[in-house]
């Protein structure tokens, strides 16, 4: 498709510095929204690691397995303890929780803040 087909209008010139929108505030789980989030690395689903958030700081992993989270808006970090989440990821890597395109997502990141695996919410 030809560019001068698609809609829309030219970004400014300069240097634009990427956009991350934040969290929806929708549905408890303490400003995380709650529903099924679906597992995602390297082009494949892992149905074992999918989660569910239940409730305010409440979440349970695929196999049941109950757990709590922490989400601090500010730094947009996520933290979960407990449950099948607990210790999955390796040493220096963390969580945010943001919403790109309104979609909630759990990005987990390595220590140079790559996404590694996502989690987005069905």
């Amino acid at each position: 498709m030809p560019l001068a087909g698609l809609a829309g209008t030219s970004s400014p010139a300069g240097r634009i510095a990427p956009a991350i929108t934040p969290a929806p505030q929708t549905g408890g789980g303490g400003s995380v929204a709650q529903g099924i989030y679906e597992y995602w690395a390297n082009g494949r689903a892992n149905l074992t690691l999918n989660f569910s958030i239940r409730g305010p700081g409440q979440y349970a992993g695929s196999n049941g397995q109950a757990g709590s989270f922490s989400f601090d808006p500010g730094s947009q970090r996520i933290a979960f303890r407990g449950g099948s989440l607990d210790g999955v990821m390796p040493a220096g890597f963390y969580a945010i929780y943001y919403a790109p395109q309104g979609r909630p997502t759990v990005s987990f990141r390595n220590s140079g803040g790559s996404e590694a695996a996502f989690c987005q919410k069905r």
